[in-house]
């Protein structure tokens, strides 16, 4: 197999060090055991300097993949309902979700897949900037999800506000009912699922599964309406909508035994499957 760890990454100083001691910890607890390609992306105002940095520093197979943001080439109809802020729902005096975060959305949630970078790799896992693996992990990550022949794996699952996710889940069924692939739409189950979303700083991909049409064509379909950038779509709730009408849980990888920290968030092996 060939597999890779993939980050984006920005330029703001806070990030830039919280990524610093992510991959720190990633290098002591994984990667000394379990070496594999890490591909950093970010854009072109990324200070080469800090790059120049991570290489001399840390004893990692880097990529640095320098790659461009832009808003596709909506029909005006679409264009003028995009906000250059997305308002928090819960904090309406802050700052909301600019611009840039709805591109990482959009990134995480199809575009990635589309990269030649990662054309060569059967698995990537997928962390944030400050996503910390706390104590050694003691397996290889991509073994396991080809062992359990698995396309995707995951940390947890959350409740996104019901702000961010305003007519997703009609659009996408929409989308689902006329291919026979709307069993987490129908009454009986759709409460269970309505709102879920994966905890998408920490994911891994088949990333076979990820380019093939079934999820790509959903993809494209979500990002033709402009919903990411009109409604704060995020990644984590288009991935679970898909996942849960393409797959079986059987091809859902739970790990349930990783000490991992992402904000103040903790999780370990008393963390318990959500579904």
């Amino acid at each position: 197999m060939k597999n890779a760890i993939v980050y984006l990454l920005n330029a703001a100083d806070r990030d830039m060090l919280n990524f610093r001691m992510s991959i720190e910890l990633l290098r002591n607890n994984y990667l000394y055991e379990h070496p594999c390609d890490v591909i950093c992306f970010h854009e072109k105002n990324f200070p080469a300097v800090e790059i120049q940095y991570l290489k001399e520093a840390f004893e990692v197979n880097f990529i640095f993949e320098e790659i461009s943001f832009n808003v596709p080439a909506y029909p005006p109809e679409i264009s003028a309902e995009i906000p250059e802020y997305f308002p928090h729902p819960l904090f309406p005096k802050a700052q909301g979700f600019p611009i840039g975060y709805r591109h990482m959305c959009r990134f995480f949630a199809g575009e990635l897949f589309k990269l030649k970078v990662l054309g060569k790799y059967d698995y990537v896992w997928r962390l944030d900037t400050d996503s910390f693996i706390l104590r050694p992990i003691d397996f290889n990550i991509f073994e396991r999800m080809e062992k359990k022949k698995a396309v995707y794996g995951y940390i947890n699952i959350q409740h996104d506000h019901p702000k961010m996710v305003e007519n997703l889940w009609e659009t996408a069924e929409a989308y689902f009912t006329p291919l026979s692939k709307a069993h987490i739409f129908s009454k009986e189950v759709k409460e269970q699922h309505l709102r879920r979303v994966f905890y998408t700083n920490f994911e891994v991909f088949n990333a076979s599964w990820f380019r093939a049409p079934a999820y790509q064509d959903f993809y494209n379909y979500l990002d033709e309406t402009g919903g990411i950038y009109k409604h704060r779509w995020g990644d984590h709730a288009i991935r679970y909508i898909a996942l849960m009408s393409l797959c079986d849980k059987s091809e859902l990888l739970f790990f349930d035994d990783i000490m991992y920290q992402h904000g103040e968030v903790y999780h370990n092996n008393e963390i318990t499957d959500t579904f």
